[in-house]
């Protein structure tokens, strides 16, 4: 059998059962070399699982499995998740939602205030469209159920 030697390899599963257990094979050492490596330069609590296509567990661990699981487990625990730049994001465009909304709602007001005091006016002789928009651009906070029963009366039966 002619060796294949180092080359790139296209990244797909291997569909030969042989040559699948021994690239796992060789590849599982290899993995478990450099976690040991990790461990021994950095220091490093490392702990490795895997699985076999035939379903069997294999694990490094440095110093214990144990050690890592419950070194893990207490820093979760006690981990606060930091400001990510997604979070920050999110908040800034909530926040520029919020003042667009201010600003339309301060515009229909001043406009309704300019068109009551002419006689009324399309929009602000219109005290439905107003409310219309409010509710539109204001979040939704209530039950949708609670205010059909408030503006329609409890749903009669028969």
């Amino acid at each position: 059998m002619v060796g294949r030697g180092r080359r790139k390899l296209e990244m797909k599963k291997i569909e030969d059962r042989y040559a699948l257990q021994v690239t796992f094979s060789k590849r599982k050492q290899g993995i478990f070399n450099k976690a040991n490596e990790l461990a021994t330069h950095c220091g490093a609590d490392v702990a490795v699982v895997l699985f076999s296509p035939a379903g069997n567990p294999y694990v490094f661990a440095q110093p214990s499995l144990d050690a890592v699981i419950n070194s893990c487990s207490s820093s979760l625990l006690h981990h606060r998740p930091s400001t990510t730049a997604s979070s920050v994001h999110r908040k800034q465009r909530v926040q520029q939602l919020l003042d667009e909304r201010d600003h339309l709602l301060a515009r229909i007001e001043a406009e309704r205030a300019s068109r009551g005091s002419d006689g009324g006016g399309a929009l602000g002789g219109s005290l439905l469209y107003g409310n219309l928009i409010k509710n539109a651009l204001c979040p939704i906070s209530h039950n949708p159920l609670q205010t059909l029963v408030t503006n329609h009366g409890p749903p009669r039966m028969g």
